[in-house]
């Protein structure tokens, strides 16, 4: 793994978008090479391009805890938030994560006064993203993902016909669910 790191960058040998999700799947099956993993997320970080963000979207909405903590804690250090508004509504999600790391992580991404976040109807897309991706294989994702969808709901900004539109959007979707639930209860 040292030489991994040591190595960033050099031709066949992975990019730093491949070797975050190695290292985030080595440390799902090998929790107690936490601190060497972290080092490498540390540096790997600010490496990572906008258009490969699912990356951490993967690390954070991971079920180990220990992953999801990990990634979190380098998050900060993810160079692209003033060009990448979904990375600050995914840290927004994370702030409801249950793992009190993870939040605190998310807070010092969130308040940092440089990137001036608050979340914005515009986030609604995103969020439906979130809940499209990652919600519908695991409950607390999904539970991270309508508590900020609720907190959008509840911004002054936010109008009665936005309000509306959004609920036709979950009824589609919660539409299909039902239906791939139907169909894999049904005697074959």
């Amino acid at each position: 793994m040292g030489l991994l790191l040591q190595n960033l960058g050099q031709p066949k040998l992975p990019q730093p978008t491949e070797t975050l999700q190695l290292l985030t799947n080595i440390l799902q099956n090998f929790p107690s090479l936490f601190k060497s993993v972290q080092q490498g997320i540390n540096l790997l970080m600010a490496l990572i391009p906008a258009s490969n963000l699912t990356a951490l979207e993967l690390g954070l909405f991971n079920p180990a805890d220990a992953v999801k903590e990990v990634v979190a804690s380098a998050y900060h250090r993810f160079s692209h938030f003033l060009t990448c508004r979904r990375a600050l509504v995914l840290a927004a999600v994370s702030l409801h994560d249950s793992s009190l790391e993870v939040v605190k992580s998310m807070q010092r991404v969130t308040q940092d006064p440089v990137y001036s976040f608050s979340l914005d109807p515009m986030d609604w897309n995103d969020l439906l993203y979130f809940l499209r991706n990652y919600g519908q294989h695991q409950a607390s994702h999904a539970v991270r993902i309508g508590e900020t969808m609720r907190e959008l709901f509840l911004l002054p900004s936010t109008t009665v016909a936005q309000q509306k539109l959004w609920l036709e959007d979950l009824k589609k979707m919660l539409d299909k669910v039902l239906l791939y639930l139907f169909r894999f209860c049904l005697p074959h």
